[in-house]
């Protein structure tokens, strides 16, 4: 990174003032079309417009945040979290930008399902914009995930080790028998055939609904803000 810097800035002081107005004109043109692109749902041509304005400026803060939040929209969750996590740790811009950089990592890093990385960014971002709601929610949203995922994984492993107790037990012969005690025993007495698939098919759409509400909470976590260009 060094050697880059000291690169870009010797080409700088080879030019006359003119070709150094020039370029970050550019820039600052390049910029506003991938702001329109990105507007519009464009997110493929915004990504070329803030790599442009990036080339012609490597030290611009609004075009590499911008190429970060196009870069999201496109579910580009790897590149968006790098090039976000490098503003946030490596910048040394203003406070308020780190804390936006830090919750933007964040969002890429829940994409990609890194959560334990993603509660650290929020966690960061917190430290600089304690005030920021946006953060509070995604933080604890993510660590109602983690716990989820612990108590799922818990069952999952008494499951399993019921089942080798189980097998260990000698299923033997006759375990077609029992699962159709079983399933006669799921079945509520005088209930149809049909009225128990009916019973089912509601119990079904009630998850469906459920889950609809999970992923809605899921991707407000992951895009509040996102679209926030400077």
């Amino acid at each position: 990174m060094r050697i880059f810097l000291a690169i870009f800035f010797f080409a700088v002081a080879t030019m006359t003032t003119e070709e150094v107005h020039a370029q970050r004109f550019a820039e600052r043109w390049e910029i506003r079309f991938g702001n329109r692109a990105y507007e519009q749902g464009d997110f493929d041509r915004s990504v070329m417009n803030f790599s442009r304005a990036l080339e012609r400026e490597p030290e611009s803060f609004a075009a590499a945040f911008n190429l970060g939040n196009a870069l999201y929209r496109e579910e580009r969750f790897d590149e968006a979290a790098q090039i976000f996590g490098h503003l946030a740790h490596e910048s040394g811009e203003t406070p308020e930008r780190i804390a936006e950089s830090h919750y933007n990592a964040g969002n890429a890093l829940v994409g990609q399902q890194q959560l334990r990385a993603a509660l650290e960014e929020y966690k960061n971002s917190l430290r600089v914009n304690p005030n920021d709601m946006d953060a509070k929610f995604n933080l604890a949203y993510v660590k109602k995930l983690l716990e989820e995922n612990e108590d799922e994984e818990q069952e999952q492993e008494q499951e399993q080790e019921q089942n080798e107790d189980h097998a260990e037990g000698g299923g033997g012969e006759g375990g077609g028998e029992d699962e159709q005690e079983e399933e006669q025993q799921e079945r509520p007495a005088g209930m149809t055939e049909a009225e128990a698939q009916q019973m089912l098919d509601a119990m079904q759409a009630q998850e469906d609904r459920t889950q609809q509400k999970v992923d809605e909470n899921e991707r407000r976590a992951t895009t509040s803000r996102s679209r926030r260009n400077w």
